[in-house]
């Protein structure tokens, strides 16, 4: 900073400028963000069929509860398996695991 209150003055108000043109910028930007990810969200979902909602509605009714709390704890809250698996109480490969049996049998039961 400059020793001269003239030029310290002139200097501050220099770095008031360029941190509010950065904060605009920044703006405009994060807005553009905004509107992709609507478009890309809006014409990427789809709204799942009745069917596809009764049969994960069995799925997870066949699940004991441990089971079921690590299904939702994945698929709706989405923290890393090893997370999720220290909340439901195993380690992380029997985690793994576990969604792995889980999702074959979605996958069979989805080809009923």
């Amino acid at each position: 900073m400059p020793a001269d209150d003239r030029e310290a003055l002139a200097w501050m108000l220099g770095v008031a400028r360029r941190t509010l043109a950065n904060h605009r910028r920044g703006g405009i930007r994060r807005a553009a963000l905004a509107d992709r990810l609507r478009a890309v969200t809006h014409t990427a979902t789809t709204a799942p069929s009745e069917a596809a909602g009764e049969r994960a509605d069995a799925l997870l009714a066949s699940l004991s509860p441990d089971d079921r709390e690590l299904v939702t704890l994945i698929h709706w809250e989405d923290p890393a398996i090893r997370e999720a698996a220290s909340v439901v109480g195993i380690s992380a490969a029997a985690a793994r695991k576990r969604l792995e049996r889980i999702r074959s049998r979605a996958t069979a039961l989805a080809q009923l």
